[in-house]
């Protein structure tokens, strides 16, 4: 018999373990909430679990959906056993481990807007898209340091001739600015090397440009 169902609370009390968004490691969350959706037909069987978990460190919310079906497994020839498949998301997605700086709400709207697209796109899995994010992310903050220049590169040099850049950092942001270059006119995807030396050098960039100004201000006033 084919059909659709739902049952709520099933896994309700459930512990899990998972990277939590505040703790920034991997920690014990408790279901709070779920919703079960099953599909049922006469030669296959998918269930989705919908849960709304809790961290049990430090009580922050997250939502969490688990997929399985009937026909995905894989077999372990040291075991002789049948292994189901669950394909597993969390929201907010933090499946690479790569959280907003401290301080970020201090970054102007349009800044903080195109920095926390390529968080989504870096721990969402796209290298070609995180790439792109971090050349759109620089032009960003070129624009709103006025920074003169017909291109990218100008800008840059523009930056470390007022002194926002040191000579160092303007060398590193041109080659994330190849780097994104590319990523948009070839689709090449940048290496997870690549993408994690890049963030850490958008940080960096954040922190000295915006987020430690700010901060001085209120601390030695």
């Amino acid at each position: 018999m084919s059909g659709h169902s739902y049952e709520t609370g099933k896994t309700n009390g459930s512990v899990h373990k998972a990277v939590c968004e505040s703790c920034q490691i991997e920690q014990r969350h408790i279901v709070e909430a779920s919703a079960r959706s099953r599909w049922d037909s006469d030669e296959y069987t998918g269930i989705t679990e919908f849960e709304v978990i809790r961290c049990l460190n430090c009580d922050t919310l997250s939502f969490r959906k688990e997929a399985s079906n009937s026909e995905d497994y894989w077999y372990d020839p040291e075991t002789e056993e049948y292994t189901s498949h669950f394909d597993v998301s969390v929201y907010p997605n933090r499946t690479a481990g790569r959280f907003k700086i401290d301080g970020h709400y201090h970054l102007p709207p349009d800044v903080r807007a195109a920095y926390e697209e390529v968080i989504s796109a870096v721990n969402g899995g796209q290298p070609i898209l995180a790439g792109l994010g971090v050349r759109v992310l620089i032009e960003v903050i070129c624009r709103d340091r006025n920074a003169a220049g017909k291109s990218l590169l100008a800008k840059i040099d523009d930056l470390k001739a007022k002194g926002v850049l040191t000579h160092a950092g303007a060398d590193i942001l041109h080659k994330l600015r190849s780097m994104g270059n590319e990523s948009a006119h070839e689709a090449k995807p940048s290496s997870d090397k690549q993408i994690s030396l890049a963030m850490d050098v958008v940080d960096n960039l954040l922190q000295s440009v915006y987020i430690h100004p700010n901060e001085a201000k209120s601390a030695f006033k």
